[in-house]
């Protein structure tokens, strides 16, 4: 198995649709076809399946997406290290995100650094919140991009609040609820609902399952998803609906549809954490972007609203 193939095979995977990937790549859609082909033979086992809409990942596809994803990561890592022994400079920042909080707003954030600073390299490692804090204090990333961290020790880090979401009901663009405009709680009393772990956000979790009670019903989990892409798949699946942040929608397919719950008043942080200690100066330089442009979006918002 080649890198270069491992990398076509996870650009067609995440982007789900092989022109787009190609273009990514700097290659032809029958180039990434051919190499997308061979790995399947390669391995034994369909990978991607066509449909009108794209591609979707079969079972083994999407092992390959979470285990390709780590090789490559790798790869870059022992890439830098032997530069680092060497005495090759690469500046580089390693950020650890949210998909599903971070869609809209960090790929303009990485082209308007990128921008400005070139020469830098940066590195996008896909996290849960506990994941990002642990990869915080041990130094594997630079910046988290993620919700209120919890147990911080006084001044270990800084905090910045970038934007405040909301939860919604989505369901599978089929379902009977998908054409409403808005609903209750209590409308999703006979519906299996589908969540993310607790462990990966007990508060939310806990807020979830209280509002339902308060609700007048005790939710029927028909399940946990590893993380919010996998809980989306589920959910356009048919095997059930879910609560999940408004701006999951940036990453959501045709199948799914989301609808404001006039009843449920949760609302959902998303902060910028970096080390408090003396930074790297590009990395500093990274967080005042971020910073700056998020204020400008705050300033357009409000006059939208007046």
């Amino acid at each position: 198995m080649e890198i270069k193939t491992l990398k076509s095979f996870i650009a067609v995977a995440t982007l789900k649709n092989f022109s787009l990937a190609a273009k990514q790549l700097h290659s032809t859609q029958p180039t990434v076809s051919r190499q997308i082909s061979e790995l399947e033979r390669c391995v034994g086992v369909k990978l991607l399946v066509r449909t009108t809409h794209g591609v979707e990942l079969t079972e083994a596809g999407k092992c390959l997406l979470i285990e390709g994803t780590k090789i490559i990561n790798n790869d870059v890592k022992v890439i830098e290290q032997l530069r680092s022994i060497s005495g090759i400079n690469t500046k580089s920042i390693n950020i650890g995100y949210l998909a599903s909080a971070c869609a809209e707003f960090l790929p303009r954030m990485i082209k308007i650094y990128s921008s400005l600073y070139p020469d830098v390299k940066l590195e996008l490692l896909e996290m849960t919140t506990p994941q990002q804090f642990d990869a915080l204090q041990n130094n594997k990333i630079d910046i988290a991009f993620c919700r209120q961290l919890a147990d911080i020790e006084p001044h270990a880090l800084f905090e910045r609040h970038l934007y405040t979401d909301k939860m919604v009901a989505m369901v599978p663009s089929q379902h009977s609820l998908a054409n409403r405009s808005s609903l209750v709680l209590s409308d999703l009393i006979q519906e299996k609902i589908i969540l993310f772990k607790r462990q990966d956000a007990a508060e939310l979790y806990d807020k979830i399952i209280l509002s339902c009670k308060s609700s007048g019903f005790i939710p029927i989990i028909n399940g946990h998803a590893e993380n919010m892409r996998n809980l989306i798949t589920l959910v356009a699946s048919g095997l059930g609906v879910s609560i999940v942040p408004e701006l999951t929608r940036y990453i959501c397919p045709a199948e799914c549809k989301y609808i404001p719950i006039s009843d449920l008043s949760i609302s959902l942080e998303l902060n910028m954490y970096f080390k408090n200690r003396a930074s790297k100066r590009h990395i500093k330089q990274f967080t005042e972007v971020c910073i700056k442009e998020m204020a400008i979006d705050k300033k357009i918002e409000l006059l939208n609203v007046c």
